[in-house]
């Protein structure tokens, strides 16, 4: 399974890349929870409509391949409401063998 990671997928971190959501920075140094997380499921939790939302929930809803998980947080600016998962290769390639989707 190795020859389908090519280079890295979607990455998960405990605290926000730097830089701006969306500018693509990688994860901070010791916040690296999962490197190749071929899918990561986000549920936004009670801040979903709310129009000024926490930098780590910013970071959730851009549009590279950096996600934040960590526990709730209330804390003025940057409130964190955010449920984050993820699913790992070797399962979801397990799945789709069951499934007959791959040989």
């Amino acid at each position: 399974m190795g020859c389908l990671i090519s280079k890295s997928l979607l990455q998960v971190c405990s605290a926000p890349p730097a830089g701006v959501p969306g500018g693509g920075a990688p994860c901070p140094a010791g916040t690296l929870l999962t490197l190749n997380a071929p899918f990561v499921l986000v549920a936004t939790g009670k801040n979903a409509s709310a129009a000024a939302i926490g930098l780590d929930e910013q970071h959730n809803l851009d549009a590279d391949m950096f996600f934040v998980s960590h526990i709730a947080s209330a804390t003025a600016g940057n409130e964190f409401a955010h449920q984050v998962t993820w699913g790992s290769l070797p399962i979801l390639n397990a799945k789709l063998v069951a499934v007959g989707k791959l040989p």
